[in-house]
């Protein structure tokens, strides 16, 4: 796959290689290589290098309330917190409620955390109700909720074209294929 040999930096390690389906969010813990493919999807990441933490997330759709933003601001029973809930992180929301949720476990201070915003290509024009498409609406509630953190985001965002997202958690090196 050329996304991977891209990533080839100063490193010879034969990192391992995990594959992020829609609506999951993987946390890791070591050297690998993380990578998803999104089309109106986001991908955010977490990257933590001082605690050699990632957190990925490949979410689908900006909030389980469509219609309704309150989970940006406060959420009053996360979806992620609902046991039989299944797809829990399919939601831009719900995911990035979930990633601070677990950042704030670690006590560490902001300058620690990278922040990357991935996707949200109008490969389709899926309205929502409000004009706005999906992906659209995907990548305006990601910037809402991120930007409450104060933390600089690397994004790469809209346009009509699907990309291939990986992420090396050795290096913190990020390869956008479109």
């Amino acid at each position: 796959m050329e996304i991977f040999e891209k990533l080839k930096t100063r490193t010879t390690v034969n990192l391992s290689k995990t594959f992020v389906q829609s609506g999951e969010i993987y946390i890791s813990k070591k050297a690998e290589l993380i990578w998803t493919v999104l089309g109106s999807c986001i991908t955010v990441i977490f990257y933590i290098k001082s605690k050699g933490i990632t957190l990925f997330s490949h979410a689908q759709l900006p909030s389980e309330n469509i219609m309704n933003d309150s989970c940006i601001s406060s959420c009053s029973k996360p979806c992620y917190m609902i046991a039989e809930k299944e797809n829990k992180f399919k939601y831009v929301t719900c995911s990035i409620n979930y990633m601070v949720e677990e950042v704030n476990k670690l006590n560490i201070t902001k300058k620690d955390i990278k922040i990357y915003l991935l996707g949200g290509a109008s490969s389709f024009n899926i309205t929502m109700g409000n004009s706005k498409n999906v992906a659209e609406r995907n990548v305006e509630v990601a910037q809402k909720m991120l930007k409450r953190l104060n933390i600089p985001i690397v994004e790469d965002t809209s346009g009509r074209i699907s990309r291939k997202v990986s992420f090396n958690t050795l290096t913190g090196e990020l390869a956008v294929n479109i």
